[in-house]
Parts: C-alpha cells; sequence; structure tokens
C-alpha cells in the first residue's frame, strides 16, 4: 500500500510548482489571466488530440482540459482560498478554459455530421 505522507507530499510539491509558474507567466510576462485560460484550453485540446490520436470531433480531448482545469482550479483554491476573490472567479477561468475548445468540439461534430464521419477525398 503506497504511503499516503509521501503522495500528499508529491501532490503538494506538484501544486506548488504549477502555481508558481502561472504566477511567473502573470506577473513576469505580463499574461493577463484570462489570456492564460483562453490559450491553455485550445493548446491542452490539440495536445490531447495529438496525444490519443483522436480526431477534434471527439469528446475526450476536450474532457481532458475539463480535467486539468478543474485540477487548476482545486489548486487554486487551495493556496489562495478565497482571498484573491469569491468562488464565482473559478467558475469564470473554468468558462473562459472551455469557451474556445468547446467552440473547437462543436464546429468538429457538426462538420463530421455533416459529411456523415467521413473524410472528404481528394481530387
Amino acid at each position: 500500500m503506497p504511503n499516503l505522507d509521501s503522495t500528499r507530499d508529491v501532490l503538494y510539491a506538484l501544486s506548488d510548482l504549477w502555481f508558481r509558474l502561472k504566477n511567473l507567466l502573470e506577473v513576469n510576462f505580463g499574461i493577463h489571466d484570462a489570456v492564460l485560460h483562453f490559450a491553455a484550453g485550445v493548446i491542452l485540446q490539440f495536445v490531447f488530440v495529438l496525444l490519443l490520436g483522436l480526431r477534434l470531433s471527439s469528446v475526450r480531448p476536450w474532457m481532458a482540459v475539463c480535467v486539468i482545469q478543474c485540477l487548476n482550479e482545486a489548486s487554486d483554491l487551495y493556496w489562495s482560498g478565497l482571498k484573491e476573490g469569491p468562488i464565482s472567479e473559478s467558475v469564470l477561468d473554468t468558462a473562459l478554459t472551455l469557451f474556445f475548445p468547446s467552440v473547437l468540439l462543436i464546429i468538429a461534430k457538426s462538420r463530421s455530421v455533416i459529411s456523415g464521419g467521413r473524410r472528404a477525398s481528394a481530387g
């Protein structure tokens, strides 16, 4: 059985590292939090599409982005608590992160339905 203390220490260290990296991007490079959320959602969606070998019309990359975003917000709440704002900020961050991946998923799904799930033939 795994040692819960060492697992907790690893999770703590990863969460701390993630929080510091985000603050570095926001503070040192002047990247606004909303821009980070927009960009991260799309980048993660494409990374998961490529890594998992799936189509953009698959819901699994979108779900992976959603899970990562929920973990991100859990980390934010752990490190910042409600000092930086109400829980509604977490909801807004999640909406920002999932907006463009949702749009891309809807477009890809609708194109798949229109084409009958077939790729267009060349020529």
